[in-house]
Parts: C-alpha cells; structure tokens; sequence
C-alpha cells in the first residue's frame, strides 16, 4: 500500500515521494542489501557497480528514515 504522501498507516519513507508500512520498508530495505551482499560473497570481495549502486540506496533510505 505504498502512497505519495506520509500517513499513520505509512510512516515510512521509500523514495521520492513514496511512502509505506514497516513491512514495505523492511522488504524494501532487504531486496536493496541482499543482491550486493550475496555477490560479495560470491565473488569474495569483488563489488559490481550495480551492487553499490543499490547499497548506497539502501544507506540513504536508512539515513533519510524519520526525515
């Protein structure tokens, strides 16, 4: 249930105006850390662009979370 605008039901900031749940945020949150992290494995330390690319944006979603 993801909005444009925060509410009770969606406290939690996903993106550029996009808003959801707890839920959607932990989802939101694991599909952005488990791809680079499972390829770090993987690769044994080796890091793609696409992988940082999407560990960056998973820092700011957690820097920006209450903002």
């Amino acid at each position: 249930m993801t909005t444009k605008t925060q509410t009770p039901k969606t406290p939690n900031r996903l993106g550029y105006e996009k808003y959801g749940s707890d839920v959607e945020y932990i989802t939101h949150l694991e599909a952005l850390l488990l791809g680079p992290l499972v390829g770090l494995e993987m690769l044994e330390g080796d890091l793609y662009m696409s992988d940082y690319r999407s560990l960056i944006q998973a820092k700011w979603l957690i820097e920006n979370k209450d903002k």
